[in-house]
């Protein structure tokens, strides 16, 4: 494949563009949804993958792998915490928190048993002293920076767009025999409107160009006026600053007053009655198949993103990914500069194995995922379709090894729920799941490949149950991650910077609860909910349906309110 070099202001490709013709590639293709270029019928690329259909799951022979693995099944799996307390050494010890440090051949380990924290109660995460401390002192850090964004700006820059005649179509409700044609969804359309105003105030806006919308909110024209007012009447859903959340947790996380520092190889943290809240285990993909096979994933991982076509992370959902991408260049697409940079800059999140839809757990009403099934581009027309006659390898060999590692910690804390998995994934049909390796556990895996997001809780994805998280490969971003970690000195760019903070201190102003991301009914396996759960505000024909009597065969009567030219009426 050449390197056709394009001129800077040209982009190779756009974002939510599609692109079928690249010079230099006769046989790549960019979807307007997917975050890589793909190639159903390169051969040589089909060849150069089946390298990889060699890789062996045999653990390195290393003496820390069972003594480690005995460590966590006896001690933590087992909540054996009175052999915890013998064996290591005691650091604090009080009435909410329990700190160990142990070792284990030549790894540290450090635990935390969290007295004031119930797995299995969510809301005791958020409710303890040290959370409420910790969101204290972050927004305080972030408020020394700028400030929230606010109601009164989102609800300006809302009637602002309507008055432009800018705003987004109004979403309808399902037709009832009293309504055939539907309503209007206007709860939607508002928290559309709202989540559209935050993107459209943090992005590509300057410090100064926030302010003036800031003054401008507070003194709005008197044409604003009645439509702002209208807006308030009419909405009062919960507002959410997702990014200047963002930011007050980069600013939290670079502050050792906030986040005290762990360098530990082993970090385990237990609730009150002994069970994993997480375990984390430094470099343990290299301890069990070894470094070379890690390299050889790696490497798997990154040829599979030039093959099939993979959707680009859904910043619908996750807001701040567009504002992330501004402060990370060397990973956006448009401003790659050849074919080869092109490639290294795939950005791509795709789930595959099963999901089932909001409600639905039964096996029965689960199905595999769009990419699991290759229905994403799939060519009419092409007879070489490389990327599924490749799958079984990138399967078994590259997600399964990855498994192996995951199993290896996950079988090992909570042993319950890992049958539980088996039982799970067992329950499926053969058509409705996806084997890795031999015994499967996990019913749904996402490969990420060069993403980034800001922190959020996916509650709907697992209900008091346990994730896998498996990283490897090249860091492109790890100074940046250093700099927020407080590990390298800032750049001037970071709003944690000494001179910034000076700038604050001369008049500018420069619940750790995890966001959460606006609620789409678009399909994504990953179903989030707001933090604080707002009633579902439901009519008697979204209840009933088509069942429903019309209010007016009963002789029930209803006044119009008269309307704000700037809004749409009501039906």
């Amino acid at each position: 494949m050449s390197d056709a070099t394009v001129g800077p202001s040209v982009p190779i490709v756009r974002y939510n563009v599609e692109a079928k013709h690249l010079p230099g590639d006769p046989t790549g293709w960019k979807l307007k949804e997917c975050g890589n270029i793909c190639h159903w019928s390169n051969q040589q690329r089909y060849m150069d993958y089946l390298e990889f259909g060699e890789l062996s799951s045999d653990p390195e022979a290393d003496a820390r792998i069972q003594d480690v693995k005995e460590y966590l099944s006896e001690k933590i799996g087992k909540h054996d915490l009175a052999a915890i307390r013998q064996s290591g050494t005691i650091l604090q010890d009080n009435t909410e928190e329990l700190v160990i440090e142990d070792r284990v051949q030549t790894m540290s380990v450090r635990i935390t048993q969290l007295k004031d924290v119930r797995f299995d109660d969510r809301d005791s995460h958020r409710k303890t002293n040290r959370a409420k401390q910790v969101a204290k002192l972050s927004t305080q850090k972030m408020m020394a920076v700028e400030e929230e964004m606010g109601r009164p700006v989102e609800s300006y820059l809302m009637a602002r767009r309507l008055e432009r005649g800018e705003a987004p179509k109004m979403p309808m409700h399902l037709p009832t025999a009293g309504h055939p044609e539907g309503q209007q969804n206007r709860k939607a359309w508002y928290k559309t409107m709202r989540s559209e105003s935050n993107r459209e105030f943090w992005l590509g806006t300057t410090r100064e160009a926030r302010d003036s919308i800031r003054r401008s909110a507070m003194r709005p024209p008197d044409s604003l006026i009645p439509i702002i007012a209208q807006i308030e009447e009419e909405d009062n859903s919960r507002s959410e600053d997702f990014f200047w959340n963002h930011q007050r947790d980069e600013a939290a996380a670079a502050d050792d007053d906030i986040y005290e520092k762990q360098e530990h190889d082993i970090v385990i943290v237990l609730d009150c009655h002994g069970h994993t809240l997480v375990c984390k285990v430094g470099r343990l993909f290299q301890l069990l198949p070894g470094e070379e096979r890690m390299s050889k994933v790696d490497s798997a991982i990154r040829q599979w993103s030039s093959l099939p076509p993979l959707p680009v992370p859904d910043s619908r959902r996750h807001m701040v990914d567009d504002y992330i991408r501004t402060k990370h260049p060397e990973l956006d697409l448009e401003k790659a500069k050849d074919l080869k940079e092109l490639e290294e800059r795939h950005q791509c999140v795709v789930h595959y194995g099963t999901w089932a839809a909001k409600g639905h757990g039964n096996p029965d009403h689960v199905h595999l995922t769009p990419d699991t099934g290759f229905r994403r581009g799939f060519p009419r027309y092409v007879e070489q379709i490389y990327p599924t006659k490749l799958f079984p390898i990138f399967r078994t060999k590259v997600l399964g090894l990855a498994s192996e590692v995951a199993r290896f910690v996950f079988e090992s804390v909570d042993p319950k729920e890992y049958e539980e998995c088996l039982n799970v994934f067992n329950a499926l049909s053969d058509t409705d799941r996806i084997d890795l390796s031999s015994p499967t556990f996990s019913t749904l895996t996402v490969v990420g490949i060069n993403t980034f997001t800001g922190r959020h809780r996916d509650k709907n994805d697992v209900h008091f149950g346990l994730t896998s998280l498996v990283s490897l490969g090249s860091y492109t971003v790890r100074n940046y991650a250093h700099r927020v970690l407080g590990k390298l000195p800032p750049k001037i760019n970071d709003p944690w910077h000494p001179a910034r903070q000076r700038q604050a201190g001369q008049g500018e102003r420069m619940v750790l609860e995890p966001e959460e991301e606006p609620d789409l009914e678009a399909y994504d396996p990953c179903q989030t909910e707001p933090v604080e759960q707002e009633a579902e505000d439901l009519t008697e024909e979204d209840i009933h349906g088509a069942a429903l009597i019309d209010s007016a065969s009963s002789g029930s009567t209803c006044t119009e309110e008269t309307r704000s030219p700037g809004l749409p009426a009501e039906d």
